[in-house]
């Protein structure tokens, strides 16, 4: 289960985090240090982003990106860990 962190998301999942959270999956994946583009569109304290621009995340959904972003989070720094 890839929110384990025993495995790396499928290249669906990965492009469909990157479009919601408006940054390359480069950067998601921690392969590089540039976000750009950058989220435009927050809807609360999280810094979530909205889905099409106008409809809200529900809590499952920001639960779910948070929990992935977390993942995504410990991967790199996991990787960092193992550079030369």
């Amino acid at each position: 289960m890839w929110e384990t962190g025993d495995r790396v998301p499928d290249t669906p999942t990965i492009h469909r985090l990157a479009e919601i959270f408006d940054i390359s999956a480069d950067y998601l994946l921690g392969l590089s240090d540039n976000p750009s583009p950058v989220i435009k569109n927050v809807d609360d304290k999280d810094g979530l982003a909205f889905i099409d621009g106008e409809t809200p995340l529900t809590e499952e959904e920001k639960e779910y990106l948070k929990e992935s972003l977390e993942l995504f989070r410990r991967m790199k720094a996991k990787r960092e860990q193992q550079k030369p």
